[in-house]
């Protein structure tokens, strides 16, 4: 099958929309490339269906509401059918059905005119287990591509969370993980073969995270930043309980150093208590989320990446700041390990805040060669990405064509 001639559905509650500019960008970006590698491509992003009154529960709530059924987005075609969610994760076990409910009669009319050849479904549940159940309708070829929590922390919830996981996983024609970490969680706690699973590493945008155009620092301040889901689950107070390690330990170093925390703020009372208890008010910038084409601004702005996440997949994140020439200090989980080196930037054990001070330190002593970091960062890439994806596609499709 020549590689112009491929068609894929892709299936991602977590695209971009009206409600959410920067969910799942990752996912937008990787379907931008394999459509400018002549993959053509549909998506289906489900969201959760907001009837009266829930629409006018939260502003959450509300915004899903306005969210239109289908949009054009940078030439792409994307779907938001509505389907059945139900506050702080409720009946998780069964999100994979209630998606599968909720979408299936639009994957039967987008398939009468656009023929795809496979369905590419991100994350296990739901979106993985509903493509699966889609093979009732359209027998076409499945995949899941594992990005993190869908494989480490959501199958734990309960007994019914693991079966069902474990149940798409062995149903999929085909497993896509994004680091070898999660590859080889699949093969050991799901029993999932190890040739049904290839490992393809997220991506960056190098047309916005480069080294052009970083900002050349003349003073001796040295700035840290910090960028993701501003929760406990990233490390974040691990991390103000090491700035507060650092300044008790050398108020010489610490005066010269910059905190800057970038992205969306889940608990602001705890951040706020956690910043008044170590008295880090004035010392750490708390901004916020920002729109998606200043993210590269900051990250240019700052001397090192900081990411002391206790579970992770890929962090695209990271990726960008490698790209930005930024050394990195982050925790030795999920895949971070397969792309941090000594040559770009320290690793430390998740949820020890001792260690991670140390780490900082250990950053702060030496010379990094940015050239080289962000040179490294040419490893990963979206046309990488899309090319290594295709080729997983081209196998699929030569499999189901042999048998």
């Amino acid at each position: 099958m020549e590689k112009s001639s491929l068609k894929a559905l892709i299936i991602s509650h977590m695209y971009p929309s009206t409600a959410n500019s920067v969910a799942g960008i990752f996912v937008q970006e990787q379907v931008k490339e394999l459509i400018r590698q002549n993959c053509e491509v549909k998506v289906i992003s489900p969201i959760p269906w907001t009837p009266f009154p829930i629409k006018y529960l939260s502003k959450k709530w509300k915004n899903y509401s306005e969210i239109p059924l289908v949009e054009e987005k940078d030439g792409v075609t994307v779907y938001y059918p509505r389907h059945i969610t139900f506050p702080k994760a409720g009946l998780f076990e069964h999100s994979g059905s209630f998606m599968y409910y909720g979408i299936k009669k639009l994957v039967q009319t987008i398939y009468k005119n656009f023929k795809f050849d496979l369905v590419n479904a991100y994350t296990v549940l739901p979106d993985g287990f509903s493509a699966v159940l889609l093979k009732r309708k359209i027998n076409v070829p499945t995949i899941i591509t594992l990005l993190g929590d869908d494989l480490l922390d959501y199958p734990y919830r309960n007994k019914r969370v693991f079966t069902n996981t474990k149940r798409a996983l062995n149903k999929a024609t085909k497993i896509i993980a994004v680091s070898r970490h999660l590859k080889n969680r699949a093969i050991n706690d799901f029993g999932i073969p190890s040739e049904k699973i290839a490992v393809i590493y997220t991506g960056h945008d190098e047309k916005n995270f480069n080294l052009g155009e970083r900002k050349q620092q003349e003073s001796s301040i040295k700035n840290i930043l910090f960028l993701g889901n501003i929760i406990e689950s990233k490390g974040v107070f691990d991390l103000l309980k090491a700035i507060s390690i650092i300044r008790n330990s050398d108020e010489k170093l610490f005066a010269r150093l910059s905190w800057r925390f970038v992205g969306k703020i889940t608990d602001r009372e705890k951040l706020t208590n956690f910043l008044n208890v170590y008295k880090l008010r004035n010392n750490v910038e708390v901004v916020g989320e920002v729109p998606r084409d200043e993210v590269a601004k900051y990250m240019k702005r700052a001397d090192f990446f900081i990411l002391p996440s206790w579970s992770e997949g890929m962090p695209v994140a990271l990726l960008e700041a490698i790209a930005c020439g930024l050394p990195v200090i982050a925790t030795t989980v999920g895949g971070i390990p397969e792309v941090v080196n000594e040559n770009t930037g320290v690793l430390v054990e998740p949820k020890k805040p001792q260690e991670l001070a140390c780490g900082i330190i250990s950053a702060l002593s030496r010379n990094w060669d940015q050239e080289s970091i962000g040179e490294y960062a040419k490893n990963y890439t979206w046309e990488k990405n899309a090319e290594k994806t295709l080729g997983v596609y081209q196998e699929v499709l030569q499999g189901k064509n042999e048998n």
